[in-house]
């Protein structure tokens, strides 16, 4: 088995044969083919190595190279290929982890080619945030344990069973408030429901007790979902905003997202997404976070903060984070009858920040959402705002 550091050199040997190719770029074609994406119990040896093979043939027969990273992708670089041939061997590598719903479903997502005369600057983009991931994580081989055990991560993803990561994707609407208290839609949210993964159970053993393994199914689903979105073909109606860990903002499908939402949409900003980051992952690996951040916001993106309690707004820097919003979640009373007084949260909030940096999600009654109008939120969230904006519901007392 390969050394964990014997394997980072292939990240550091692709990105130098990349760089290499800064001036000898006609008729090169690069392909990335995503086998991380993949479900991790169809990543066994067996088959990786039957895909390097069969892929190998087309870098000698195309005066190319053919690279295996960390993470178990491949990097197929080729001069003046005939696209007939290779589209036909990336047939026979995808009927080889054809038991996964991405293979069935978006096998665009699983190959993204480049074309090295219009595409040079995002693979380059691509090898280095991939390459600085990696170094990050201090990642083990790519050899993945074949017994299964709760200790395994993989087991998640085959105790899902996923055909559609939409199937654990809550959406939501954030409202602006007009004037009147005229309510309009801002933006739509995804987000994954991390309750979707506490009511299973993997060898009698719930999930919920094992937060590192919860942890790893959220930051898997985060990725799957971006992965995804990315070849969506119907246009967006309105802003909307997705829901994601660090590490779904520095990984690679979030470099290829950028790169399909470019090509389709270009720049309009009237459908431009924003993304929240889950407050909770920064502490993690805060380094990362300010990698990830600056790479999102490079790319013209809007990066704000959620998962905030109203006990801990004081303690957030948000210019000092360098984001544009952050969401914080009201209390909930237990007992329907109890109206929570919310009157301090909300001066509290918005002397901390300005109203129009300020999201208040929660606003779950009637009561919470009228004190929000009360004290001059700009920006509300919940079953009473939507109740509201349908006319399901009154504002008047």
């Amino acid at each position: 088995m390969a050394s964990s550091e014997e394997l980072l050199s292939a990240e550091r040997q692709t990105l130098d044969y990349v760089q290499r190719l800064e001036f000898h770029k006609r008729g090169r074609f690069v392909f990335c083919i995503h086998f991380s994406s993949l479900r991790p119990d169809l990543q066994t040896q067996s088959r990786l190595n039957d895909a390097f093979k069969k892929l190998e043939q087309v870098s000698k027969r195309y005066q190319g190279e053919l690279f295996r990273l960390l993470n178990n992708d491949m990097v197929l670089a080729t001069k003046e290929p005939d696209m007939e041939v290779v589209d036909e061997v990336f047939r026979q590598v995808c009927n080889l982890f054809d038991r996964d719903p991405l293979i069935r479903t978006a096998r665009d997502s699983f190959v993204t080619p480049y074309n090295l005369e219009t595409d040079y600057e995002d693979l380059l983009v691509y090898i280095k945030v991939l390459k600085h991931r990696l170094e990050r994580e201090g990642a083990a081989a790519s050899n993945r344990p074949q017994a299964v055990d709760l200790n395994d991560p993989g087991m998640v993803q085959t105790a899902l069973g996923i055909e559609s990561p939409s199937s654990f994707v809550e959406k939501s609407t954030i409202y602006s408030v007009q004037p009147a208290n005229r309510l309009e839609p801002f933006v739509h949210e995804m987000a994954f429901r991390p309750s979707a993964l506490t009511d299973l159970m993997l060898d009698g053993v719930i999930i919920e007790s094992n937060p590192a393994i919860l942890e790893y199914g959220q930051r898997l689903m985060e990725r799957r979902l971006l992965a995804a979105i990315s070849k969506m073909t119907d246009p967006w109606l309105l802003p909307w905003a997705l829901t994601l860990g660090v590490d779904a903002l520095a990984s690679a499908e979030f470099i290829h997202f950028q790169r399909d939402w470019s090509k389709k949409w270009g720049d309009a900003e009237d459908i431009r997404p924003k993304f929240f980051v889950r407050a909770e992952t920064l502490s993690s690996d805060f380094s990362r976070f300010e990698f990830a951040r600056d790479y999102v916001q490079s790319l013209g993106f809007e990066l704000c903060l959620t998962g905030i309690s109203a006990s801990k707004i004081r303690q957030i820097d948000l210019g000092g984070l360098g984001l544009a919003q952050v969401r914080v979640d009201l209390p909930q009373s237990q007992d329907p009858d109890e109206v929570l007084d919310l009157t301090k949260i909300f001066e509290t909030s918005m002397r901390h920040f300005p109203s129009e940096k300020m999201i208040f999600r929660g606003c779950e009654r009637l009561d919470s959402l009228r004190q929000a109008l009360t004290a001059g939120a700009r920006f509300v969230q919940g079953k009473a705002v939507d109740a509201v904006h349908t006319g399901a519901e009154s504002l008047a007392a």
